[in-house]
């Protein structure tokens, strides 16, 4: 056995036996929007500072509004700080990230979330698939 047919009987297996909740997508950027965070209450409701009187407040969180370039639909949802930094509007992006399901309060069913992990430009997804594909034919070639 080649390294071409290994890898091709890895591919298969990954994809009979893999997790139906991680995906790629492609998607394209419509909006990124930061939120501040509120501030911070004690038990009885009052504000709560630190020794130097400043008062104290929730992490901000990062929105990202998207349109999925396979069916056309808009969503939003919450990135990293990190991710917030890297993507620009209205460039598309391979996305890939998985469903993660939560249950929220005061809720009996759970909920599925879409969570990002990875955004890559879709220009460099395609060239590095290509050269993948040019790489494939070479290891093809020379047995």
């Amino acid at each position: 056995m080649n390294n071409v047919d290994f890898s091709s009987y890895m591919k298969i297996y990954d994809l009979i036996h893999g997790n139906n909740d991680v995906f790629k997508q492609k998607i394209k950027v419509v909006e990124l929007k930061e939120i501040e965070g509120k501030v911070k209450l004690d038990k009885d409701g009052n504000t709560v500072v630190d020794e130097f009187g400043v008062v104290q407040k929730w992490d901000n969180s990062y929105m990202l509004t998207f349109v999925c370039l396979s069916n056309g639909s808009r969503h939003s949802c919450r990135i990293s700080q990190e991710n917030f930094t890297i993507l620009k509007p209205d460039v598309v992006y391979i996305a890939s990230g998985y469903i993660d399901y939560v249950l929220f309060k005061d809720a009996y069913n759970s909920t599925p979330v879409v969570k990002f992990e990875k955004f890559v430009d879709e220009r460099d997804y395609l060239v590095t698939q290509l050269q993948i594909q040019a790489d494939l034919k070479n290891d093809v070639k020379a047995q």
